[in-house]
């Protein structure tokens, strides 16, 4: 499809048409400045006939040569849509993955991995599975920080997924509160029905400004679902830790998960709390999860653009190439 950038430009076909009208019109009328005085010389060296044909045709030469210019300026555009993949409407969701990493998320009680490599993993396994829904995520320990916005771009998304560490916020302790204002904020301009929180942590609020109960409150008004999960076998377990030699050593944890403040949040909002004690049962939780009320996202139609001006400037320039050419040889004129 031909589109036109700049229609208004059209008006200055205007000067074309002048510059012709007023070199016929003074062709017409000229006369000789010089009066020979043997006219039949003059004759002999030159076909004056001839010679005006020659002159007017370099008149129009120069008068397309314009007009092309002219269209170029108009910007001619040929627009190809997008493919359907890539505009149109599509359903989803806006979800913020809040996960804890705070150094208790190192224990090793999810088999040969610890709880924050095996959240990640399904976490990625999730994000993947959700290829319709804008998706953020927010990491928090004893201070907060959102990873990413909501996005469609799983790609970066999933990379910086694999890169989280505990060490990430560079602090201790553990700001649920905070973290699900921070994830709040991230939703609160969110036109889509659903909009939800998936809440990751194996510990209880012991940093932070904001209560999680005050925190939940916020999102309820908003509209905004809290699913939380509590990661953990529970009891006592293991967290590694390499000494200044290097020698790695275990440290014993006891669990610190604060159950019934992580239920009576979700509650708060109509979502819902549950236990992960193994990775198949967190992977369980995110499938369910999984099955959220999806609502429709418009796009708007997207399309590719290729500039046209050089089909009508070149011909253009090779024209008034051509027109100097010509004056200078077969439409020269005798004074």
């Amino acid at each position: 499809m031909i589109v036109i950038s700049s229609p208004w430009m059209a008006l200055l076909l205007a000067l074309p048409c002048i510059y012709l009208y007023f070199s016929f019109k003074k062709g017409s009328r000229r006369t000789s400045a010089i009066k020979f005085p043997m006219l039949a010389a003059v004759k002999a060296s030159a076909n004056l006939e001839t010679g005006r044909i020659f002159q007017g045709l370099s008149h129009v030469m120069r008068f397309v040569a314009l007009c092309l210019i002219v269209l170029a300026l108009m910007r001619f555009q040929s627009r190809t849509p997008l493919p359907a993949s890539d505009a149109g409407s599509f359903n989803g969701s806006d979800i913020i993955v809040c996960l804890d990493t705070s150094p208790s998320m190192l224990a090793l009680d999810f088999g040969r991995n610890d709880r924050l490599t095996v959240a990640k993993e399904v976490i990625a396994g999730f994000i993947k599975e959700r290829k319709d829904d804008r998706i953020g995520l927010v990491v928090f320990s004893g201070a907060c920080l959102t990873l990413c916005p909501l996005t469609v771009d799983h790609d970066a998304l999933l990379r910086l997924t694999g890169d989280i560490t505990h060490e990430i916020t560079k602090s201790d302790g553990t700001a649920i509160g905070d973290a699900i204002a921070v994830s709040i904020n991230r939703l609160k301009n969110s036109k889509a029905k659903s909009k939800v929180i998936i809440l990751v942590t194996d510990g209880s609020n012991n940093m932070g400004h904001i209560d999680p109960n005050t925190a939940a409150d916020m999102a309820s008004e908003l509209g905004i679902k809290i699913y939380s999960i509590g990661v953990g076998k529970g009891g006592r377990s293991v967290i590694p830790s390499k000494d200044m030699f290097g020698v790695t050593r275990y440290f014993a944890i006891e669990d610190s998960l604060d159950e019934n403040s992580l239920t009576e949040i979700a509650l708060k909002t109509g979502g819902e709390y549950q236990r992960a004690r193994s990775a198949d049962s967190l992977k369980s939780i995110f499938e369910k999860i999984d099955s959220l009320e999806k609502t429709e996202f418009k796009k708007k139609a997207s399309f590719t653009y290729r500039e046209l001006f050089g089909f009508f400037l070149i011909p253009a320039l090779i024209i008034l190439l051509i027109d100097i050419i010509f004056v200078n040889t077969a439409a020269r004129r005798i004074p």
